[in-house]
């Protein structure tokens, strides 16, 4: 054999050996921070908070476990109560979701058939927990047409330090809702 035969049997073997390590490899990795996501959005008249899964080969996905809010009957420390729940309930390494039953749930709660009048006077902010530390970043609500439509992270994260109570998780709600343009 020349060295070019060598060469590309080499090659087939290394990619079989790393293919095989791949299968056989759990994907939970120690050391990796599980972080669990949810989102706030805020209407004139009620809240939206959805929880996020992350799934097996990287993003996140809005699923259908979305909770409803009124304005009327909100008790301060509810919504942070709420949003916990939520956080508690976001998974990570999902493979297989529906993308649209997420939409048609918020469609059928909102009363907002279409994205751009879900859209319409909103505000958003992504909430995400770890062992350590909560982050809220608020967001810019671009719209649902043009360069700049759909919501954009552009602003500073607020962190919080865990563990921490509801009234000040609330209040960090508030000021996050209020940077959102």
């Amino acid at each position: 054999m020349d060295w070019k035969t060598r060469k590309i049997i080499y090659k087939i073997r290394i990619n079989q050996f790393f293919r095989n390590l791949r299968q056989k490899i759990r994907f939970k990795i120690k050391g990796l921070p599980k972080w669990r996501h949810a989102n706030l959005i805020e209407y004139p008249d009620y809240f939206l908070v959805i929880t996020i899964h992350t799934l097996k080969n990287g993003p996140g996905i809005h699923s259908d476990i979305i909770s409803k809010i009124d304005k009327e009957n909100n008790e301060q420390p509810q919504l942070a109560s709420i949003v916990l729940k939520h956080l508690d309930k976001s998974r990570w390494g999902v493979v297989n979701i529906d993308k649209h039953r997420a939409f048609d749930v918020v469609a059928k709660l909102t009363g907002r058939k279409s994205i751009k009048k879900q859209m319409q006077d909103s505000r958003m902010i992504s909430i995400s927990r770890n062992k350590r530390r909560i982050e809220i970043t608020p967001s810019v609500n671009g719209g649902s047409t043009g360069p700049n439509r759909g919501y954009r992270y552009n602003k500073e994260s607020i962190v919080l330090e865990l563990p921490i109570k509801e009234d000040d998780f609330e209040k960090e709600i508030g000021k996050a809702l209020e940077m959102c343009e």
